[in-house]
């Protein structure tokens, strides 16, 4: 790849003058910044993780190559250099990056996975895997946690690598295993099976007799805003803040006498049931989002 120019054609040039620049960006360096606290963690020849901003789903796995013997005064930090593979061309000159650096929590074959992923049930910190011989299945999978860095976190143990776990919208598998009242497995156990319910506004069940409905709580609103449900039938409204941009931090039935705080992605259950067909207002708890049930 040229990335400098200096002559253009016509022009006369002697021996010894500098015509362009042409560099191999299919292994690239990153020089990152090693705190003294860690120096025990890293070495030559280590593994390192790479991720950048600009492509938040890439995770680029590296090797260290150089750690400068020199300590910085000011910042108390030394300078490494990663070599990290780049066949595509995603790395360019110049971009930030985030390195997750030392082997010593696992090895360079840890996995790293978004911290969307993770979801904590009691005491217990969990993700739910894909089950590759039943699509549509879901496994919760126990797990013990490294390193953070930015939005990816290393996974000491409970996850191998090649395993496929649910990054955005893990929260509806938590809410959906929470519906269904299972109990923490062995992962062994049968997969937790995965259901439309809780994404399907007034959605029946035939082993239930409650009809189902779960609202997202977004920055701007309920979504959805209009829920159906029929009268006499119990209904389970299940709502999930999935922002910390929003004044709905709790939800209020004003006629049903109800009001619920909404911690940050944790499924909050409503039950009631509807006596009549009409409709019924809920809001945020500033009376800003609005949403309405219309019973039939």
């Amino acid at each position: 790849m040229v990335t400098e120019r200096l002559a253009n054609v016509g022009l006369n040039v002697d021996q010894a003058a500098k015509l362009f620049t042409v560099v191999d960006l299919s292994t690239v360096w990153v020089v990152a910044d090693l705190y003294e606290k860690d120096f025990a963690r890293v070495r030559v020849g280590g593994p390192a993780t790479v991720t950048t901003n600009a492509y938040p789903d890439l995770v680029l796995q590296g090797r260290v190559s150089y750690i400068d013997p020199q300590v910085s005064k000011e910042t108390r930090t030394a300078k490494v250099r990663i070599e990290v593979p780049n066949p595509r061309n995603e790395l360019r000159l110049g971009m930030y990056a985030e390195a997750l650096l030392g082997g010593g929590e696992g090895g360079p074959s840890t996995p790293v996975i978004p911290r969307s992923a993770v979801q904590n049930v009691g005491d217990r910190t969990v993700v739910y895997l894909v089950n590759p011989k039943e699509p549509g299945k879901f496994v919760e999978r126990e797990v013990r946690l490294g390193a953070v860095t930015g939005d990816q976190v290393v996974v000491i143990s409970g996850v191998q690598p090649g395993d496929v776990v649910v990054a955005e919208g893990s929260f509806y598998v938590r809410a959906e295993r929470e519906r269904l009242g299972l109990r923490p497995a062995p992962a062994s156990a049968s997969p937790i099976p995965a259901s439309t319910a809780s994404t399907t506004p007034g959605a029946m069940h035939g082993d239930t007799k409650a009809q189902e409905a779960t609202v997202t709580v977004t920055d701007a609103s309920f979504d959805p805003q209009l829920i159906t449900l029929r009268a006499g039938v119990p209904a389970r409204v299940t709502f999930i803040r999935t922002s910390d941009k929003t004044c709905a931090t709790s939800v209020v039935f004003a006629s049903l006498n109800i009001r619920r705080d909404l911690p940050l992605n944790q499924p909050v259950t409503i039950e009631f049931t509807p006596d009549k067909a009409g409709e019924i207002a809920f809001a945020c708890g500033m009376n800003m989002l609005r949403g309405t049930v219309v019973v039939q």
